[in-house]
């Protein structure tokens, strides 16, 4: 009886360690899980916020451009923004910024200085160079909600404009990447640089 009672609590011992090994590892699933899905709804996040300052870089592109033609006549426009944009070379990359004066927002691509040319933004095959990621010229500025104070965020953006022969319109590609990403691919934490392509009429 009493080898009976022995078996019985050995039993019973190591049916509540099997117990704490399976709770242990169903902890440690449900905490991958939980991970990677906090993963996945940051690099979800990151994508959206890139499409949406792609879209709006793309709106303040084709405004600069149309402001920049407006009153010329319909033959000498593509002209005037080529010359304007030293688009006679080929492709140029500039960075789109907002201006804020006086309470009025404008848009304008970045100069070298207030009345010098524009500045222009070196791309390596399709991407930025990895150091190019960093240049603080191209990192996007938001207006902070706590003082309203600009301050940069992990996203930059630039513009590639090109001028297709014989045609009377401009293509633009707008590029917006996380600056802590690669670029390259998206996968875990990384995220791929977001390409918004639009055509501007003149």
């Amino acid at each position: 009886m009493m080898n009976n009672k022995k078996m019985y609590k050995g039993m019973g011992f190591v049916e509540s360690l099997v117990a704490i090994i399976l709770v242990g590892v169903a902890s440690v699933v449900l905490m991958r899980i939980a991970a990677s899905t906090m993963i996945e709804a940051v690099r979800n996040e990151r994508i959206d916020k890139m499409t949406q300052f792609a879209i709006e870089g793309a709106t303040m592109t084709e405004t600069i451009i149309l402001e920049m033609v407006e009153g010329e006549k319909f033959d000498s426009r593509l002209a005037k923004v080529k010359q304007n944009l030293g688009l006679q070379s080929g492709t140029k990359c500039l960075i789109p910024i907002k201006i804020e004066e006086s309470g009025i927002t404008s848009f304008d691509f970045m100069r070298v200085s207030p009345e010098g040319p524009y500045r222009g933004v070196e791309v390596v095959g399709e991407n930025l160079s990895p150091e190019n990621r960093q240049n603080e010229y191209i990192g996007i500025s938001e207006k902070s909600v706590i003082n309203s104070d600009t301050e940069r965020i992990d996203y930059f953006r630039y513009v590639c404009i090109s001028a297709p022969l014989n045609m009377k319109h401009l293509n633009a590609q707008v590029v917006v990447g996380h600056i802590l990403s690669k670029g390259e691919v998206t996968a875990k934490r990384d995220v791929k640089d977001y390409i918004y392509s639009i055509i501007i009429p003149l």
